[in-house]
């Protein structure tokens, strides 16, 4: 599947839309309208849209669940709706807030999370580290730690993050 029809099947796998349902939207579409899925790029470099084999593998290679219940599973749509009711700063030095945040894509987003106490310890030294790891989460996106060590050695989280890559 060319990058197009990713974003296309991931947008639709979003809304909760389960590999079959999703075939039959895109062979509809293209009875209704060939020009409209060529402009949506749908054809593919090889000019032929994705079979219900590429659709469902997509699925499972992003560990979504294939079923039609949204409720069931974390989407992008909604981690930007919690990411927005969490973006302003609290008045609590304990209570965690956005930091920062974009989203373009089921393949570029970044969720930056930190608390006022958390950040404070940026202060104790110059020395920072960072690090990712891959299998926290069955979606497969890294979580990043960044924070700080001290004198004596020991590790001090300051900032958690969620990314589509590792970039950010």
């Amino acid at each position: 599947m060319t990058l197009s029809q990713k974003e296309y099947v991931d947008l639709l796998l979003d809304t909760g839309m389960a590999p079959s349902q999703i075939e039959a939207q895109i062979v509809g579409l293209e009875r209704k309208n060939k020009e409209f899925c060529r402009k949506l790029h749908l054809y593919g470099n090889s000019g032929v849209l994705p079979t219900l084999k590429q659709i469902q593998t997509r699925a499972d290679s992003c560990n979504r669940k294939s079923d039609s219940s949204a409720g069931s599973r974390t989407t992008i749509a909604r981690m930007q709706e919690l990411v927005e009711e969490a973006i302003s700063v609290p008045d609590s030095d304990e209570e965690p807030f956005v930091l920062h945040y974009h989203f373009t894509s089921v393949n570029n987003f970044c969720i930056v999370i930190s608390s006022r106490k958390l950040l404070a310890k940026l202060g104790l030294t110059n020395r920072r580290a960072m690090d990712g790891t891959y299998k926290l989460l069955k979606s497969g996106f890294p979580v990043l730690i960044i924070g700080v060590d001290d004198a004596d050695g020991h590790f001090h989280p300051v900032v958690i993050a969620l990314s589509a890559t590792e970039q950010g």
